[in-house]
């Protein structure tokens, strides 16, 4: 390889100065295919970079055809049964998917998969990868059952590999909720999402900000289904654990109150609601001022459940606080 203008290349690259990058790297690859035989390495890494930057300047055409080239190459020299075949493979892949060529991508990842498969990669990370950009060409398809099958694989590899207390696990599973989702397969999703509480409390804590989301993310999923004996204790747990680690006046915490507020006034606890939404206006009168458009709407919900509870006059106090504001839009 010319190591000095590789070099360059690379500076220049590392500049984003893409247009006189393009022009070292083809400088590169002209030397190459005059100095070497045209399956020399030099000559496929040199391709490869151009092709690079091509993507980097999102000229997919000239990316694909130098990509093209490429597979073709490595597919008479080495067969598709081959490691570098497999690269070149990913790469046309990549391509595809950028250009959002959904079925292009689809077909040659497939033959990613059945190649890595061939080279006895079953149990091995880079399988797991390539299925899962083959997950994410069928979701970009809309094949949702193709996508929730290949997703189930994926997750099921992950879990002999890692455990469940491991970030990639833990994606998989997210993903396949999202999945679970889009099909209406709502058993399914609840479970999932069990256990990515589950696992994210083994990994990272129950305190951890993803742990706290995780619980969240399955609370709001029991609150769309107006399940709100499911939910009360998982906004509950959120406001517990929220109010450990943070101030009275975070967001996380006010909001945390709010939810747990509103499914208690969805049960009929309107005492246990009013004694929350009349903390939260609290704190947003004094943290945001009475004008502002949450701290309204605070006190709105809070004189919604005081008329809930035959607290009339109370009731009437705050409306008329909320309607003398400027920038009050209950009128």
């Amino acid at each position: 390889m010319f190591i000095g203008m590789d070099g360059l290349a690379a500076t220049l690259g590392s500049q984003e100065c893409w247009s006189d990058t393009e022009a070292v790297e083809k400088s590169i690859l002209v030397k190459c295919m005059q100095s070497y035989d045209g399956d020399h390495e030099d000559i496929f890494t040199a391709m490869d970079k151009l092709a690079m930057t091509y993507g980097r300047q999102e000229r997919w055409a000239n990316a694909e055809l130098l990509e093209t080239e490429i597979l073709q190459a490595r597919m008479l020299s080495h067969g598709p049964f081959n490691g570098d075949t497999v690269i070149a493979m990913e790469n046309l892949a990549a391509t595809y998917v950028s250009q959002e060529r959904w079925s292009d991508a689809e077909s040659m990842q497939k033959r990613v998969v059945e190649a890595l498969v061939k080279l006895d990669e079953d149990g091995h990370e880079h399988l797991i990868t390539a299925m899962e950009s083959l997950a994410t060409t069928y979701v970009g398809q809309a094949k949702w059952a193709e996508a929730e099958a290949q997703e189930t694989e994926i997750l099921k590899a992950r879990m002999r590999l890692f455990g469940a207390a491991n970030e990639g696990t833990i994606t998989a599973m997210e993903n396949l909720a999202a999945t679970c989702y889009v099909r209406k397969r709502w058993p399914e999703e609840e479970a999932l999402k069990e256990k990515i509480i589950d696992a994210r409390e083994d990994w990272q804590g129950e305190e951890h900000p993803d742990t706290v989301h995780a619980v969240k993310s399955l609370a709001l999923v029991y609150w769309n289904r107006i399940c709100w004996d499911k939910a009360e204790p998982l906004f509950a747990r959120v406001l517990h654990t929220t109010m450990r680690v943070l101030s009275e006046q975070h967001p996380e915490v006010l909001s945390a109150k709010a939810n747990l507020a509103a499914v208690y006034c969805n049960q009929g606890r309107w005492d246990e609601a009013a004694r929350l939404e009349r903390q939260v206006m609290e704190v947003k009168s004094i943290a945001l001022g009475e004008e502002h458009a949450s701290t309204l709407i605070a006190m709105a919900n809070l004189a919604s459940t005081y008329r809930k509870l035959g607290r009339e006059r109370e009731s009437e106090e705050l409306w008329i606080r909320i309607k003398q504001c400027k920038s009050c839009s209950y009128r």
